[in-house]
């Protein structure tokens, strides 16, 4: 076959999408054009590069025939496998193209043959080039790693692990600590744009600056043949300043109007009788964000007073939530506060028929005396003289407002227990039993004005009327009749009877109970009234000495009668040894409230007392001297014949006074000593209203969250920290306030304290005006600069049971435990609590009285102890945040047994002898 000379290769190769050019070693082809490559004399191989995959790719070639005959031209990868031949005229070019599928591209020789048009095929030689095809790598990625230079960001991922043919957009939440993120992305095989780059790492700082913004960033890499893999990256970066807590309640009368968790941003609430109210805007974590309040920084999860216009539009409290540490991070509250509007009734008016011809008259105290008579529209309790009304009797009740224009802006509804309909405006029908009725006068749905009815005597059936004892057989007269232990009251089911000797040989006492209703059942003893009366008359036997019980049934009530009578020559000895008052069950000396002896009237001697204004109950010990006497105190039998020391807690009035009485009973049921005590509540209470430690630098976050009614607190700093400062706050006008006795003002930052290394103790007492003490204790653990641990064999007993081995250690003489240990061995008494975490905030989290939950591992002594270091863990306790003292061991968590008692608030000892520390789950903390 003849050999043609001169002929000129062209390779011509169309890529598909944009991207660099090819690596310098081989062909450089613009991409979208059909670009003419010559193949060199010194070129002895080139390539043929295709994008993607799963396509077919043509190999193009252009001759220039330069020779004086016709020549015919193919392409193939052998002789066998070619392509269709074209004819090139003598000194003419041609094109002649081979299509391929890329999966059989790769690494493939193409080579050029030749004929003269006599069937037989040559391939190039002298000068003519093998050309080799080859299919690029598709271009991708393996993953990406996210991490953060400062603070934390919020994915289902860390890591992306992505196949070749992953694409699309990702998302990531930063925090509001977040400045920006560090990206690690690795490429996949091949030779990339980035150089020789391939299946590396790179690290890319990806900014997230501003706060409520959205940040996209977009990873390209681009493989050989310019095919792209592309991914799109979103950073969130939201505010995370927000109220965690918001609550307005009355200084008055208590009532919570806003009480919200995670509030709203815009909030109202409109009071009642309350011109002043206590804000509490609380966050998650006071050291990272400021609280302020009309631009006044205030404490978080501590209450401020505000007071409130009386005028339509209110007051409007702005509130704003900044980080500390960002002031871009912040939030905007609005709190609008109106004071209800009070109205009062014009006329109230009762009838017992429709049209108003029977009307009742009201009274405006129980004792129906004419003087109380009438209707006062400031006056909110009455009493209806019930003898003028019959069992099932309908009452026709009137209300009358001041005007059309309140009648307009005010609802007014009457209600009972019994079936009530409205009969017209203002007119309402009540089928009445006897039980109260109220008229409501209400405004934007809250109750401002409330007017009670009561039928004075009527009773619900199932109750006494009236109980009377006589001392005798079948006689009511009066002077035999015998004084109870409590007066008589169809509330009370208890009652008591003293009866001198005399010479009766066959004693009796004759009771006479009443019903409300002929129809209401009663009995006494066995013996039960007739159905047409409403009283019953029994004479009982009741024999000497020890006391005889009669039994009352009236429905479903009973009532007992106990009668003492007494024997011949029986002592007379009367007296009281003791008579303490306390404020509190644990009858300590601090708890003791002062009697102070007054004027005796007769054989009453009178005390009086003063007890805090915020006690609700007080406890009276008494003992007699005598063990044939008995006492009672407000008719209740406290000691019947012994002199052992009783105590009894009495429920104190919400206003005013109370009177405790205390009759000592001689054994001779006859001769008394009465004692009266009027106990007074303080003018002003001894409590602080909120407290604020702090450094020289910070404010403290102290455990449990600050309460007026909490005694005990703990908190922690580090060796630098030498000193401390109070600010604390009581809103009782005249009190005074004392730190380990050094006075400090009210409100102000304190001077500093010294702070020791270890545990601190400081007593602030609050004084009242009325001179009573309260006393709160902050417990401060000063870290020293060099810890010396030791590992410990703690013993821990509950509740005086089987002590337990415990992983344990002891820190610069202190006990530090687990916390699943203390939970797990704490499960059944009345301090349990389940631990979990909160992924969403990274806290520990305690759930008191409920069991705890075993993850398994708990009470396992490890094989090894290694070093500890401060752990900066918070614990989240019942939804509140509490800081006690930690360290992070081997990955646990060890916290300060001591600050763990004071939260669960039981009694914490520790036995030296037996190493063994004693919790005890039914006393009180205590330093």
């Amino acid at each position: 076959m003849k050999k043609f000379l001169a002929v000129l290769l062209a390779l011509v190769m169309v890529l598909a999408v944009s991207g660099a050019a090819m690596a310098a070693s081989d062909w450089d082809v613009t991409a979208g054009s059909n670009t003419q490559v010559e193949v060199g004399a010194n070129s002895a191989t080139a390539y043929f590069r295709f994008a993607g995959s799963g396509a077919q790719y043509t190999v193009t070639h252009q001759i220039t025939n330069n020779s004086n005959n016709t020549a015919d031209f193919a392409l193939g990868t052998s002789e066998n496998d070619r392509g269709a031949s074209v004819s090139v005229p003598a000194g003419r070019s041609a094109e002649i193209s081979y299509t391929v599928d890329s999966p059989t591209m790769d690494n493939k020789t193409f080579k050029a043959y030749l004929s003269d048009g006599d069937g037989n095929w040559d391939q190039f030689e002298n000068g003519f080039y093998t050309v080799y095809a080859k299919e690029a790598t598709r271009a991708s990625f393996v993953n990406f790693e996210f991490t953060s230079t400062k603070g934390n960001f919020d994915t289902a991922y860390r890591t992306l692990t992505l196949s070749p043919s992953d694409t699309g957009a990702f998302d990531i939440t930063a925090d509001a600590h977040s400045a920006n993120l560090v990206i690690n992305y690795k490429i996949g095989n091949g030779s990339y744009d980035t150089g020789n780059n391939k299946g590396s790492v790179t690290a890319r700082n990806i900014d997230v600056p501003n706060i409520n913004a959205t940040n996209t960033v977009t990873f390209r890499v681009t493989n050989e043949a310019g095919e792209q893999a592309e991914h799109t990256i979103t950073i969130d970066h939201p505010s995370n300043a927000r109220l965690s807590a918001l609550r307005v309640e009355g200084v008055s009368t208590g009532t919570r109007y806003i009480n919200e968790t995670n509030p709203a941003s815009s909030l109202s609430a409109t009071t009642k009788a309350d011109k002043n109210v206590y804000v509490t805007a609380s966050v998650a974590d006071p050291m990272q964000y400021e609280i302020k309040i009309g631009g006044t920084t205030v404490t978080s999860g501590s209450p401020k007073q505000y007071a409130i216009g009386d005028t339509a539009s209110g007051t409007t409290l702005n509130i704003t939530v900044t980080n500390r540490a960002n002031s871009s991070d912040t939030r905007s509250y609005t709190v609008k506060l109106v004071m209800a509007k009070a109205v009062d009734l014009y006329a109230l008016d009762v009838a017992l028929d429709e049209a108003g011809k029977k009307p009742l008259d009201l009274y405006r105290n129980s004792s129906l005396s004419s003087s109380y008579k009438g209707f006062r529209a400031t006056t909110y309790d009455y009493w209806l003289d019930d003898s003028e009304i019959d069992d099932k009797d309908d009452l026709y009740i009137l209300v009358e407002l001041s005007s059309r224009a309140d009648e307009r802006t005010f609802d007014v509804d009457v209600h009972s227990k019994d079936r009530i309909r409205e009969v017209d405006d203002y007119v309402w029908r009540v089928t009445t039993t006897g039980e109260d009725i109220t008229v409501t006068i209400s405004a934007e749905g809250y109750q401002d004005t409330v007017y009670t009815l009561h039928q004075k005597g009527s009773s619900s059936t199932g109750k006494l009327e009236d109980l009377a004892i006589y001392n005798g057989e079948n006689t009511t007269s009066k002077k035999n009749l015998l004084d109870m232990y409590p007066t008589f009251a169809s509330t009370v089911a208890d009652y008591y009877v003293f009866i001198p000797y005399d010479r009766n040989d066959e004693p009796y006492v004759t009771v006479l109970a009443t019903v409300a209703n002929k129809t209401d059942y009663l009995k006494i003893n066995n013996t039960e009234k007739a159905s047409n009366t409403d009283e019953l008359q029994v004479s009982v036997p009741v024999g000497f000495g020890d006391g005889k019980e009669i039994t009352i049934t009236a429905g479903d009530s009973k009532y007992t009668v106990k009668v003492f009578r007494a024997e011949r020559n029986a002592d007379d000895d009367l007296g009281l040894s003791v008579m303490k008052l306390y404020t509190d069950a644990n009858l300590t000396a601090a708890n003791e409230v002062t009697l102070t002896a007054g004027s005796t009237s007769g054989n009453v001697k009178k005390y009086t007392a003063t007890v805090p204004a915020s006690q609700t109950n007080v406890w009276l010990n008494t003992k007699a001297q005598h063990n044939s006497s008995y006492v009672l105190v407000n008719g209740k039998m406290v000691s019947e014949q012994t002199t052992a020391a009783k105590t009894t807690k009495i429920e104190l009035n919400k206003t005013g006074t109370t009177t405790i009485t205390v009759v000592n009973m001689a054994e001779d049921c006859e001769t008394e000593q009465r004692y009266e005590i009027v106990v007074s509540k303080g003018v002003t209470d001894a409590l602080l209203r909120s407290l604020i430690l702090s450094t020289a630098t910070n404010t403290l976050n102290y455990s449990p969250v600050f309460n007026s009614n909490t005694v005990y607190y703990c908190t922690n700093v580090p060796y630098a920290d030498s000193v401390i400062y109070f600010t604390p706050t009581t809103n009782a006008t005249g009190s005074t306030i004392k730190i380990n006795n050094a006075a400090v003002s009210n409100a102000v930052r304190s001077a500093a304290f010294n702070v020791s290394v270890g545990q601190n103790t400081f007593d602030i007492t609050v004084t009242s005006a009325a001179g009573v003490d309260k006393h709160y204790y902050v417990n401060v653990l000063r870290q020293t600069q060099t810890p010396v641990i030791k590992v410990t064999k703690q013993r821990l007993s509950v509740n005086g049971g089987a002590s337990q081995a415990l992983a344990a250690y002891n820190i610069d003489g202190y006990n530090y435990l687990k916390l699943r240990d203390v939970a797990k061995l704490l499960s059944g008494t009345t301090k349990q609590f389940n631990v979990g975490y909160d992924a969403a905030t990274r806290l520990v989290t305690m759930t008191t009285g409920v069991p705890y939950v075993s993850v398994g591992g708990e009470l396992q002594i490890p094989t090894a102890y290694k070093a500890a270091k401060v752990s900066p863990q918070i614990i989240r306790m019942n939804g509140q945040n509490v800081y006690p003292m930690a360290y992070n061991i081997d990955g646990y968590n060890y916290f300060l047994m001591r600050d763990l008692a004071l939260l669960l608030d039981c009694d914490i000892q520790y036995d030296a002898n037996t190493a063994t520390v004693n919790l005890n789950t039914n006393k009180a903390f205590a330093n």
